[in-house]
């Protein structure tokens, strides 16, 4: 009888493991709308990509209670795009928050400082990369409810904007940043670039997010 207790007791602590260890995971597809340098080497304004991406989500977000947090180190994935440049990272952040200046929105914005970059030809004595990152927005608050990430495929379809940005630092010359929208679809690659003035006004927020969380 106790050794047949012991064995429930086992599985049930098991499966709270697995359940304790769940990754969120998901694959986005975009379009450059907008750069900082139009002559910046490599990537321009029109090449597509595929963000394909993974965080954990027993990572305590660092602070007690209800409210929206921090998700520290438990963000990795790649970024691929059409003319073959990659991006690998791992080790980001993620910060879940309310932004009542966006009309009370809910957002979370993924990023990760530093990386992996491989293209034909990039000049990596000339620039080095910063981070990468995207920012969910969730205009009427259906897809969060709480400081937990969602526990299984995050689709960009369940949000209302997803901006993305890449920021590279200059050696030596002016940083450069370039960014775009985020889908859950292919982009095909006629498609005009309508999201063109959203340029800098989607993922370097959460700059200024974080900040503001970070003072609460």
């Amino acid at each position: 009888m106790k050794g047949t207790f012991a064995a429930a007791l086992l599985a049930v602590l098991f499966s709270a493991g697995l359940a304790n260890a769940a990754t969120v995971t998901g694959v986005y597809y975009g379009e450059l709308t907008s750069s900082s340098d139009p002559a910046f080497p490599t990537l321009s304004i029109g090449d597509r990509y595929r963000i394909e991406f993974s965080c954990d989500t027993s990572v305590p977000d660092g602070r007690p209670g209800p409210e929206f947090g921090q998700y520290l180190g438990a963000l990795s994935g790649n970024v691929t795009f059409s003319n073959g440049f990659h991006l690998s990272f791992s080790g980001g952040f993620i910060d879940l928050g309310n932004d009542v200046e966006a009309g009370d929105s809910d957002y979370i914005n993924f990023g990760s400082l530093g990386g992996a970059l491989s293209a034909p030809g990039f000049p990596t004595d000339l620039y080095a990369l910063d981070r990468v990152g995207w920012s969910l927005i969730d205009f009427d608050r259906r897809a969060l409810s709480s400081d937990h990430l969602p526990p299984s495929y995050l689709s960009a379809a369940l949000f209302d904007r997803v901006d993305f940005g890449i920021l590279f630092v200059g050696l030596g010359r002016p940083n450069v940043f370039l960014s775009g929208t985020l889908t859950s679809t292919p982009i095909p690659p006629a498609l005009p670039l309508f999201a063109a003035a959203l340029g800098g006004l989607g993922i370097l927020g959460w700059h200024r997010r974080k900040s503001t969380e970070g003072a609460a």
